[in-house]
């Protein structure tokens, strides 16, 4: 999954979308962070290094709510491909 031109249309999305409306509260919700794609739960937070994918978090400013756009769009395949994979153990031992 690594190539320049996701990281790129996630920052465009990010740019295009600098606040949007909270579906819960009404209220606006600018970027909050922006992490890689391959952060994780686990204790070594970069335990698989750097994709160069960047993720884009927003919190809105009335509930505080934290969300990502990135996997809106995200097909079954993709889920099971990128995420939900053999090594999903390895960053979410817990799992």
């Amino acid at each position: 999954m690594r190539n320049c031109s996701s990281t790129q249309r996630a920052l465009q999305a990010a740019r295009r979308h600098a606040v949007i409306t909270c579906k819960i509260c009404g209220g606006a919700s600018p970027l909050f962070d922006v992490v890689d794609f391959y952060k994780s739960c686990n204790f070594r937070l970069y335990r698989l290094g750097l994709s160069g994918i960047a993720v884009g978090y927003r919190q809105f400013e009335q509930c505080a709510f934290i969300f990502t756009e990135f996997f809106d769009d995200f097909t079954a395949d993709q889920w099971k491909r990128y995420v939900y994979n053999d090594n999903y153990q390895d960053v979410d031992p817990g799992y």
